[in-house]
């Protein structure tokens, strides 16, 4: 599944090429992965897009809600890529994009079997959304009740939000005290966007095993892993993610940051710091590297 380095980076391929661009047609090609009227999206303008979590946001404006003042009627569109999802943006005069799941690989030709949902733009411009497996969704709810969307109402913090700081994850520990450490963190309801990669990479460079308990972890440790979970995304944001056998920026280049993991996928690898192999287990269900020497 795209993590939150993942899909920042498609939101901002998004930022760069489809804002101000109106969408003329919308083709459904398996309609249990479009939830609401395609009505309120044909004609519409692309204004704004944001992330929320490993959610991407699309903000839309109507020209017939413009004219008669009615901005409570402006809509936005939901996108979740799940475990297999991708966007790939197409066009004859801005360079093309893509991310999410690198299967299909993402330069295969599109449409394909796996694409659901296109988006048309004016300019001749398209967006398409892939779903090998069909677990994500495009959503279109009024722009007003994005905030009280299930989904959205469950996520916790987020970590470049301003308000994710030592502190904040003081208190989040102190509530799940018996919660394993890895388990806590790939829990979207507390901590926004992490998951299986930035986990185990933030573990690491704070020193904890996922295998402890929350509630073990001493006022340094705490300090360290909020540390750490920063610099892993940003490590990922600036890498422009963990693609491996894609690309997923607007020059069509891979995004880096498996090039520069410490533990994840490393197993019998140096560790980086000792040389001793890095691990691997199967841990809350997922697999999970590190090493039991620099982790304690």
């Amino acid at each position: 599944m795209p993590e939150l380095p993942e899909v920042e980076t498609i939101k901002r391929g998004l930022d760069a090429t489809i804002i101000g661009q109106r969408i003329v047609d919308l083709e459904i090609l398996l309609p249990k992965m479009f939830i609401g009227d395609p009505a309120n999206v044909i004609g519409s303008v692309v204004e704004n897009i944001s992330r929320k979590g490993k959610l991407l946001v699309i903000d839309i404006r109507n020209d017939k809600n413009e004219a008669s003042g009615d901005i409570n009627d402006e809509f936005s569109i939901m996108i979740h890529l799940k475990m297999t999802g991708q966007l790939i943006f197409k066009s004859q005069t801005l360079e093309a994009f893509a991310g999410g799941h690198p299967i299909p690989p993402l330069n295969t030709p599109v449409p394909n079997k796996s694409t659901k949902v296109i988006f048309q733009f004016e300019s001749g411009d398209i967006l398409y959304f892939n779903d090998l497996r069909t677990f994500g969704y495009v959503k279109v709810v009024l722009r007003k009740l994005v905030s009280e969307e299930l989904f959205v109402k469950s996520l916790g913090v987020e970590p470049f939000g301003g308000d994710f700081t030592a502190t904040k994850l003081n208190e989040l520990i102190e509530k799940r005290k018996n919660m394993n450490i890895k388990a806590f963190l790939l829990d979207q309801k507390y901590i926004a966007g992490l998951g299986n990669i930035y986990t185990d990479e933030a573990l690491f460079f704070a020193g904890v095993l996922p295998t402890r308990l929350v509630g073990s972890l001493n006022h340094g440790e705490r300090q360290l892993l909020y540390e750490s979970i920063l610099s892993v995304l940003e490590k990922g944001i600036n890498l422009q993610g963990a693609s491996k056998t894609s690309y997923v920026n607007l020059a069509g280049k891979l995004g880096t940051f498996m090039s520069d993991v410490a533990v994840y996928q490393r197993t019998g690898k140096p560790c980086i710091c000792c040389g001793r192999p890095i691990e691997k287990i199967k841990h809350v269900g997922r697999g999970t590297h590190f090493c039991s020497f620099c982790q304690k």
